[in-house]
């Protein structure tokens, strides 16, 4: 069964910490825009099995400047890709095999097996959502994405588009995180939208 070999990230900004600690990032501090310029920058990165990349000053299409940092080609290798998973290359069969397993279990037809169903069980229940602080007052805010450094990767591309973005969504009404979903999409970002 899989064990997972790698202290847990909680952050990306941990991750990122891990890869510039194993040599694996390389920093940019020339401006570079992130109208076409980055996605030729990571193409040739990707290809040459190269570095995450730390873009220090993205810029957009008219040379303005972000304060926010932007990271590119953290799983370009398999290697980068266990180490995210909390594994090493040869972990990721295993990984693999234990995801296949969760997808339709089997009963175990022994007691080895039962003892692994048991450790994988009970990293399951380990991986619920919970509560772990108590709920802070939120306040609705207008969200303005035009300050985010969002990449334009083809000419012909509908627009800016958010990689990687995380969306929770979950049912109205209770705040039950149980009933909570995530989910990883390509978001365009329109000009104007989410400006006052």
């Amino acid at each position: 069964m899989h064990y997972r070999l790698l202290p847990q990230f909680c952050d990306l900004g941990s991750f990122v910490s891990y890869l510039d600690g194993k040599g694996q990032l390389r920093q940019i501090s020339a401006p570079v825009s992130m109208r076409f310029e980055l996605t030729e920058i990571h193409r040739r990165v990707i290809a040459a099995r190269g570095p995450a990349l730390r873009i220090t000053m993205p810029t957009d299409g008219q040379g303005v400047g972000s304060s926010f940092p932007v990271v590119a080609n953290i799983f370009g290798t398999r290697e980068r890709v266990a180490w995210g998973l909390g594994t090493d290359v040869r972990g990721l069969e295993t990984l693999g095999a234990l995801l296949a397993w969760m997808r339709s279990p089997q009963v175990p037809q022994n007691l080895r097996q039962a003892r692994q169903i048991f450790s994988v069980a009970r990293g399951a229940l380990a991986a619920r959502p919970k509560i772990v602080s108590p709920s802070r007052l939120w306040k609705d805010a207008e969200p303005d994405f035009a300050i985010l450094p969002v990449q334009t990767c083809w000419p012909d591309d509908a627009g800016p588009l958010i990689t990687w973005p995380v969306v929770v969504t979950r049912p109205p009404g209770d705040g039950d995180p149980g009933r909570y979903n995530l989910g990883v999409y390509r978001m365009q970002s329109l000009p104007g939208i989410g400006r006052s």
